[in-house]
């Protein structure tokens, strides 16, 4: 006859395998993102892109070049402010004690600066 150590050992296994199947399969069953969900967030892919590229001709792609260069150097302020936001979140998810006003705040922070650079 099993001890009653045994028997709560076992029901805590039994338990746990059963979590670990409910969460798995909860993960397992999550839909793929719409694409239109993923081109809002990240643009086109960048084979999309690169095709796109390759069809224009040589004078725009050196014009569009141009331009993209100057507008990341203009976008530098944008980058290290984005940068900081980023640090802002991870130490606030560091904190201790766990503030979640705070961290939700500086990912508020942080989303709202990278739309933005989306948006240029």
């Amino acid at each position: 006859m099993a001890t009653k150590t045994s028997l709560v050992l076992i029901a805590s296994l039994v338990l746990n395998a059963a979590l670990i199947g409910v969460t798995g399969g909860r993960l397992l069953n999550q839909p793929e993102p719409k694409p239109s969900q993923q081109f809002a967030r990240y643009g086109p892919p960048s084979d999309v892109v690169m095709a796109a590229w390759a069809q224009l001709p040589e004078p725009d792609r050196i014009e569009l070049r141009k331009q993209m260069r100057e507008e990341w150097a203009l976008m530098k302020s944008d980058r290290e402010r984005l940068h900081e936001g980023g640090r802002a979140v991870h130490e606030a998810a560091l904190l201790e004690p766990f503030d979640e006003t705070r961290l939700r705040n500086q990912l508020i922070v942080f989303q709202q600066r990278e739309q933005m650079m989306q948006r240029r």
